[in-house]
């Protein structure tokens, strides 16, 4: 991690994205307007990372690496894809709908929460734990 996972991110399922997209189109209120859409519910990186871990039965281990380090590593190796400084700038903002903007229910869209968007997508991930029987032998 390249910073403290305190910044704010507003995760949305693909498939509500698509179904904002579409409502767009057919709503002639919607047309020349602007929206933010965002799932429904605000997160810190941190608990995100915390409810994916738990959902794949996982310890959570993050490993921090120096963010004013980073950024000058990031300088000198341009547009790489997986390290890059926009990416890094990108990580130290809070990403959320703001509270003025038009936003997702304005499309008629109830978004799935994060939580059971990613469970589903976790799933195949998961460690399974043995379940152990206790048997009562009276």
């Amino acid at each position: 991690m390249f910073n403290d996972c305190t910044q704010l991110r507003q995760p949305i399922h693909v498939n509500d994205v698509a179904q904002c997209v579409l409502n767009s189109l057919k709503l002639e209120e919607s047309c020349g307007q602007i929206y933010e859409i965002g799932g429904p519910a605000v997160y810190t990186q941190l608990e995100l990372y915390e409810i994916m871990m738990n959902q794949m039965n996982r310890q959570i281990q993050l490993k921090y690496f120096d963010n004013k380090l980073s950024k000058k590593i990031a300088e000198l190796i341009p547009n790489w894809r997986f390290f890059s400084l926009d990416e890094l700038i990108k990580d130290d903002l809070d990403l959320v709908v703001d509270p003025k903007a038009k936003k997702i229910n304005d499309l008629y869209i109830n978004p799935i929460s994060f939580p059971v968007a990613s469970e589903q997508l976790l799933a195949p991930y998961a460690v399974r734990i043995p379940r152990t029987h206790e048997y009562d032998e009276s």
